[in-house]
């Protein structure tokens, strides 16, 4: 099964996307390649698809990296 993970950057208006970008990226390309896998789209929203069984781990990581830039969040679905 397949998990689909959807988020946006709070606060991104406020940071150059080179203060997070690469982070996230970095993240995403762990998952596969773009854009069969996962996706950057309006800036600051991407979705990406993950095993079921890998889904809150992802997530968590990709809440970790965000929240390292101070001020930064990200929300998930």
């Amino acid at each position: 099964m397949v998990a689909v993970i959807t988020g946006d950057i709070v606060n991104s208006g406020k940071y150059p996307s080179g203060e997070w970008m690469p982070q996230l990226k970095e993240v995403l390309r762990g998952l596969g390649h773009q854009p069969a896998v996962w996706d950057i789209y309006r800036g600051d929203e991407f979705q990406a698809k993950t095993e079921v069984s890998g889904a809150l781990e992802t997530a968590v990581l990709i809440k970790a990296v965000i929240k390292s830039v101070q001020n930064l969040d990200v929300r998930l679905a």
